[in-house]
């Protein structure tokens, strides 16, 4: 009796562990991404910035 009750609960909780898992690493990698990003940005302006006091 104890069997299927205990093989249902781990069979019930693999889909839901592999799917927070693969959310985490989709939320990490996304936020790794958008990180890049701003770094790029900050460094082209700081560029546009120097550029310029450099024409004056």
């Amino acid at each position: 009796m104890v069997e299927p009750l205990l093989s249902g609960i781990v069979l019930g909780l693999i889909p839901v562990v592999i799917s927070g898992l693969f959310t985490i690493a989709y939320l990490q990698f996304r936020r790794r991404d958008q990180l890049s990003t701003i770094k790029t940005n900050v460094f082209f302006s700081l560029l546009v910035k120097i550029e310029h006091i450099c024409l004056l």
